[in-house]
């Protein structure tokens, strides 16, 4: 309700569960289950020269559609504390908050920092896993119908008035996809840098 609320002017159509990140002018939406990784991958990028625009909740909308930043608190799990912190030692000194069995910290990655305007088109869709001792990155192209089914899994809904998929499916039909399963976050920005700079779309 506060993201629908604080973006009403731009109209919000749709919102991913994920995060989003954009590099040279286009974003990669990072989408998957709680527990995929999303948060951890996104930040890494982060703190290697990509853009943060959104973590857990990503807005789309104002035709396109396109990515309109909202700059909150990342939410960084237990699990991804190690990793994370390593880039962003402030993590450690945050408060512990237990939410049912999982304990959270929650980071502000935009402190200090100019607060991202402006919204993004977006080049990529990641269906993030992360696999503890991967090496390389694994990647599979996915097709639209497979996108589509991965961001309704992972529990990104219609919130337009009326709701309407018309965005979700836009994006799928227009943006490349891929699920991507990764370990370390250097060899992942690299694979991705790689995929953002194929562009959008399926051809």
């Amino acid at each position: 309700i506060i993201l629908v609320e604080g973006l009403r002017h731009v109209g919000v159509d749709a919102i991913l569960h994920g995060a989003g990140v954009a590099r040279e002018g286009r974003c990669a939406l990072i989408v998957g289950p709680t527990g995929a990784g999303k948060s951890t991958l996104a930040l890494g990028l982060a703190a290697r020269g990509w853009r943060h625009l959104a973590d857990d909740l990503v807005a789309l909308g104002g035709g396109g559609p396109m990515v309109h930043p909202f700059p909150v608190a990342a939410s960084v799990k237990s699990d991804s504390w190690p990793v994370v912190g390593e880039d962003f030692p402030a993590l450690m000194n945050s408060a512990r908050l237990l939410f049912g069995t999982r304990e959270v910290r929650y980071l502000d990655v935009h402190a200090g920092a100019t607060v991202p305007v402006g919204a993004v088109r977006p080049a990529l869709i990641v269906v993030a896993q992360r696999q503890a001792g991967l090496g390389r990155p694994e990647v599979e192209r996915l097709s639209p119908e497979a996108a589509f089914a991965a961001l309704i899994e992972s529990g990104s809904e219609a919130v337009g008035d009326p709701p309407s998929m018309r965005a979700l499916a836009e994006l799928v039909n227009n943006t490349r996809a891929v699920r991507f399963a990764f370990d370390d976050i250097d060899r992942a920005g690299e694979a991705l840098g790689t995929l953002m700079a194929g562009g959008a779309g399926h051809a």
